[in-house]
């Protein structure tokens, strides 16, 4: 598509004329029919290789899919998964409990329907499940759904689901965690085909948006739905441009080649973005947290453990030796948080009593040379029996975040006398060796949803092989999550949740690095314009342009 740079907002008419004289005409086809125009550029740094659901993982991922399909129902402005009260009708109308609140009957909206025009049902919602709980899809989300026992289509636009036990977040797990999938055009793909079928490529949902284009390296372009059921977008076009690295993609911001860049990482960064007249800045919270996860397996033998990281006293001493505030002060300034294990400050779990290992550099040493580390050859680098206690540390070049915190890391690390070996990859690569679990250690970022039970997928055995890349595993956590998800009483459950948190903290499977507000740039031309701490993205078919203030793009007609 051919693109027009404006830097500033002009009116609909000076659009036009400038329009008329190029490749395009201001016909009634094109023009704003009752003020509704508007493309929204959003740029990020990685490609995701899907759009269907369940095999989203990067944010990006999922918030490109979110734009495509949509969930029963959705969390309302109070972060909370527990109860229904709150819930914000989506695909279903509405829901009812029944045989003592073990079953939730999910009533479809009759006016909703897949993109081609065919009526969303019940047999959707329960060929979903199916597909979500499948090991050979084995979706990021499956260990959250195993307390359903079962979900059956009653009619057309009946769809019940049968849980094992009752459990505060029975509706949570049922209506979060999937978005509905189509049957009729799925469910002939083999299960082990489904990840490279052609239609992941094209897809066919029941969101706000529908599927255009997907150019590969550059860009995915979604038009509105202008008969979508639940109300018309606030704008006609999407478009997400795929950015290479986060210098690039706040220059883009900058010259107004595109609308909307989140997160703006690095101070000089935000400080460029706040000195254009016609972009704005907003400081949001964000349920995201970074950390630096350790391989528990041998990236050469996963039956094996790994030569170094398998070893508590050697995670432990890396961990005191790593002064966090430091480094979030470095990098963040006050915007951000020394995270207190896999949780983030908005989690209202957190608890700032909570135990976790302290920066102790001279502990570190002394813990080391217990363990018969030394610098025998005076390389400044620690061996024992001939090996030397150096390892590797994955990460993207996406986030100059990760970047500087990385090299702060090393050097910190390097007063002890461990060698940490940065290793920079493109993003999808990142995820294809995370999955295939060939690293020593990785830097990773994870958007936490609003139920702290969604530690069971990074940092539970049944999460090893979903989110749980490094292999950790404790039985006591695992029982313990059980339990926490299971308790009714959520004082209680906050106790619980504090002591899974110490377990962990204290088998050192990550180094927390930082949490906190992320700041979002944007162009001034949008109104409505909200972020959800948990899912940035679920907002986004809502923004709107006013008229006085469009610019070329908001014009362009639909392909």
């Amino acid at each position: 598509m051919k693109r027009l740079k404006l830097m500033k907002p002009v009116s609909y008419f000076s659009v036009c004329a400038a329009l008329l004289v190029g490749s395009w005409g201001c016909s009634q086809d094109l023009s704003c029919e009752g003020g509704w125009c508007g493309t929204l550029v959003v740029v990020s740094s990685n490609e995701p290789p899907t759009l269907l659901p369940p095999f989203a993982f990067y944010d990006t991922h999922i918030a490109l899919a979110d734009q495509l399909f949509w969930r029963l129902a959705e969390i309302g402005p109070e972060p909370t998964s527990y109860g229904h009260e709150s819930f914000i009708p989506k695909l279903a109308q509405g829901w009812t409990f029944s045989d003592d609140s073990l079953t939730i009957t999910f009533d479809i909206n009759p006016n909703a329907s897949w993109h081609d025009g065919t009526p969303v049902t019940g047999r959707d919602v329960a060929f979903t499940f199916d597909i979500y709980r499948d090991t050979i899809v084995n979706a990021l989300a499956r260990p959250r759904l195993d307390r359903i026992a079962a979900v059956t289509a009653q009619d057309s636009l009946a769809v019940a689901f049968r849980f094992v036990q009752r459990y505060p977040e029975q509706f949570y797990d049922a209506i979060y965690h999937m978005r509905i999938l189509p049957h009729h055009l799925l469910d002939t793909i083999p299960r082990s085909e489904l990840r490279s079928h052609d239609l992941v490529r094209r897809p066919v949902g029941t969101g706000p948006f529908r599927f255009a284009s997907w150019d590969t390296g550059e860009s995915s372009e979604l038009v509105a739905d202008s008969t979508f059921f639940a109300g018309r977008p606030g704008i006609r076009r999407l478009v997400w441009r795929f950015g290479s690295d986060v210098p690039t993609m706040v220059t883009q911001l900058a010259a107004a080649e595109v609308d909307l860049l989140y997160p703006v990482s690095g101070l000089e960064n935000i400080d460029r973005i706040k000195r254009e007249a016609y972009l704005r800045t907003l400081d949001v919270p964000s349920n995201a947290y970074a950390y630096i996860a350790f391989n528990f397996r041998d990236p050469e033998d996963l039956d094996s453990p790994h030569p170094l990281l398998a070893d508590l006293d050697l995670r432990r001493a890396m961990t005191m030796a790593v002064d966090r505030e430091i480094i979030v002060r470095s990098v963040m300034g006050d915007a951000g948080t020394v995270p207190k294990g896999p949780l983030t400050s908005g989690m209202w779990i957190w608890d700032d009593g909570i135990q976790t290992i302290p920066f102790d550099r001279d502990a570190a040493r002394s813990l080391l040379s217990e363990m018969g580390w030394s610098d025998g050859d005076g390389d400044g680098v620690l061996d024992r029996d001939g090996q030397s206690l150096s390892f590797g540390l994955l990460m993207t070049a996406s986030s100059i975040l990760r970047q500087r915190s990385a090299v702060f890391l090393q050097e910190q690390l390097k007063l002890v006398g461990i060698e940490l070996v940065i290793q920079t990859v493109e993003g999808n690569a990142m995820g294809s060796r995370m999955g295939s679990r060939t690293f020593d250690s990785y830097f990773g970022a994870w958007l936490q949803d609003a139920s702290p039970g969604s530690i069971a997928e990074t940092w539970t055995t049944a999460g090893i092989g979903a989110g749980n890349f490094g292999a950790y595993s404790n039985t006591e956590v695992d029982r313990l999550v059980h339990q926490a998800r299971s308790e009714f009483d959520q004082d209680l459950t906050g106790e619980m949740w504090k002591q899974i948190i110490e377990i962990i903290n204290a088998d050192a499977p990550a180094i927390w690095m930082y949490g906190g507000a992320v700041t979002v740039g944007i162009h001034e031309r949008f109104d409505n314009v909200t972020f959800p701490w948990d899912e940035w993205w679920r907002n986004l078919w809502s923004f709107q342009v006013t008229p006085s203030r469009y610019i070329d793009r908001d014009l362009i007609p639909l392909n």
